[in-house]
């Protein structure tokens, strides 16, 4: 797990779920609570193993199946300043026009 310094309070305290979603969700929400600072620090990780590639690229490249379990973290891992946003470019999986990530620091 991550050093407690390593994350700011705004990422342990986030909604991850609305007022207005079903129990199920509240739940769901409530166990990824506590995996939070490690599925961010790991996004971070797999942008500095992949820099300057998109998302999807990432995804593909590090094996998962699902490109949600990174990219709902990118966002908080650039906000927890781990990570910024590079050129937008053509990304190799979906053809279309991506951003791409780095590392930062």
């Amino acid at each position: 797990m991550p050093p407690d310094g390593l994350f700011p309070n705004w990422l342990r305290t986030k909604p991850l779920a609305r007022t207005t979603d079903p129990a199920t969700s509240k739940a769901a929400a409530r166990g990824v609570r506590k995996k939070l600072p490690n599925l961010v620090a790991w996004a971070a990780g797999c942008v500095a193993r992949h820099p300057g590639m998109t998302s999807l690229e990432i995804t593909k490249l590090e094996g998962e199946a699902d490109p949600r379990k990174l990219n709902r973290r990118l966002g908080e891992a650039e906000r927890a300043g781990l990570v910024c946003r590079g050129p937008v470019r053509k990304c190799g999986v979906s053809g279309k026009r991506a951003e791409t990530w780095f590392p930062k620091g």
